[in-house]
């Protein structure tokens, strides 16, 4: 059925993923709006702390759940230990902010922000980014792509349309805005559980000693990998609010949301790509493993360019026109930050090779490597020069730099490793000929669209309209001179185009 392909599947996440981006930009922008720099700067520093202790607690267990469910059916048991365990995950931290860590910690460690606050923050971040990801991931190893993402997609329209309510009626949060995550991702977990039959799954063997061994095998490497991924994130964001303030936080967690938006395409592919490594990896299918490696990495990376390249001559226009003026301290770090995406792009490719192929001691050394480097680096370029151990005090700007400049060290690395594991060649040629033609090619449209403009520079929307014709132009001018590219032959373009003309 055309439902079970890669392409098929592949094609419907990018469509829900882009609705999703869009759906999550007008989030942003009216939370950003409604709170002003200083609380949203304390709402992203409260969400981004606990998407870091997630992954503390979870020490590679999902990973480890989503490559056992997709290497081979397992059946209603294997889901319900693995429930559990999340539920252990859950009250841990709940018994441990609540009760067990003294009030004077927990001022140090979110600088200050009420209990009341960190605990709902907690359970907003729990629901939406483990309890929601578990069901996500169940639908993919069905196969059922389609399902998840148009679930997932009513989550985010749902919550633009509750975040519209509170701005417009003048009640918005940071309070309500982590209660109203709780509710709409309790409402779509229970509707994607009924909608995927889960309670329906057939019954699979379960030996739980065996099961117990897997997880084992899988998740010790991943143990350690959790604590410095979680002190690496933690850090990172501490050390912001610390020196920089909430308004420090506020411009970096803009220029962060921006640059994930090129990640549409990325995250859209991730899971299937997951499915399909981890199911050739157990049948020893390496030829497959290779052609898709390359086609989805090159892909990747020339569409996270295509998106940056054409918005980082616009970088302080979108935030002026997007969040206002007391936000234009933000685009320096967000024309930066639009960078980011390109490896990381490929750093999710090949970082899911290693998991999708359980190669969890790799990703534990290549982590822990870059960990090491980046943690002392994020202290050096954001303390101020006056501190005990003097920085450079670059604030929200020194960390982008920090994290544009590692991930493309960190990228490559895991792609050479690769490489060299599976013995094929370092494919590393697109990267170079991709950023030298595409981001001139993204200024120069910039630039003539101011040119060619017969009104008012301030007319962003002709300006902006002239732009993306030019560069779209040149764009598909290059894709076609060059298909190598993004993984293509001249073939399979024409292909890809008559098929999608005769779809429409």
């Amino acid at each position: 059925m055309p439902k079970q392909t890669i392409r098929y599947r592949f094609a419907f996440s990018v469509g829900s993923n882009l609705v999703r981006g869009g759906l999550s930009f007008l989030t942003i922008l009216i939370i950003a709006r409604g709170l002003g720099p200083e609380k949203y700067g304390d709402y992203a520093f409260i969400f981004a702390s606990f998407s870091a202790l997630r992954m503390l607690l979870n020490m590679g267990s999902s990973d480890a759940f989503f490559t056992f469910l997709s290497q081979k059916p397992r059946g209603k048991k294997f889901i319900a230990v693995y429930a559990g365990w999340q539920l252990i995950q859950f009250f841990l931290p709940i018994l441990a902010i609540g009760f067990l860590i003294p009030d004077s910690w927990i001022s140090y460690l979110w600088v200050s922000q009420e209990k009341e606050l960190i605990v709902f923050g907690f359970v907003a971040v729990f629901v939406q980014q483990q309890a929601w990801q578990t069901m996500i991931q169940i639908g993919e190893s069905l196969r059922l792509t389609h399902k998840t993402q148009t679930m997932n997609m009513f989550a985010y329209f749902l919550h633009v349309l509750i975040m519209l309510v509170f701005w417009i009626s003048g009640i918005i949060s940071i309070k309500l805005i982590f209660m109203a995550l709780i509710f709409e991702y309790i409402l779509v977990i229970a509707w994607t559980y009924k909608i995927l039959g889960v309670g329906k799954l057939e019954g699979q063997p379960f030996d739980g000693k065996v099961v117990w061994s897997e997880y084992k095998e899988y998740c010790i490497p991943l143990v350690m990998y959790s604590l410095l991924a979680f002190g690496h994130e933690f850090v990172d964001r501490w050390l912001l609010q610390k020196f920089s303030g909430s308004t420090g936080q506020a411009f970096f967690s803009i220029g962060y949301q921006f640059a994930a938006i090129g990640l549409v395409a990325a995250t859209s592919m991730m899971r299937i790509f997951w499915k399909e490594i981890a199911e050739a990896h157990e049948n020893q299918d390496v030829e497959k493993i290779h052609r898709l490696y390359v086609k989805v990495s090159r892909f990747l990376f020339m569409v996270a360019t295509f998106f940056c390249g054409f918005l980082l001559p616009w970088s302080e226009e979108i935030v002026k026109l997007a969040l206002g003026p007391e936000f234009l301290g933000g685009a320096s770090i967000l024309a930066i930050m639009l960078l980011y995406p390109l490896h990381q792009s490929v750093g999710y490719v090949d970082a899911t090779l290693f998991m999708a192929s359980k190669k969890t001691k790799a990703q534990l050394i290549h982590g822990a490597i870059f960990m090491a480097v980046s943690i002392p680096a994020s202290y050096l370029v954001q303390a101020p020069k006056d501190a005990w151990m003097p920085g450079l005090a670059l604030g929200g700007v020194g960390l982008a730099w920090k994290l544009v400049i590692v991930q493309i060290a960190q990228s490559n690395a895991r792609a050479w490793w690769n490489a060299r594991v599976y013995g094929w060649k370092f494919d590393w040629s697109h990267q170079v000929i991709g950023v030298v033609s595409v981001l001139p090619l993204g200024w120069l449209s910039y630039q003539l669209a101011v040119v060619v403009n017969p009104f008012s520079t301030s007319n962003w929307v002709l300006q902006g309209g002239v732009a993306l014709s030019l560069y779209t132009l040149s764009i598909v001018a290059l894709v076609w001179m060059v298909p190598w590219l993004i993984g293509f032959n001249r073939d399979e373009l024409l292909s890809t185009y008559l098929k999608l003309k005769n779809y429409f």
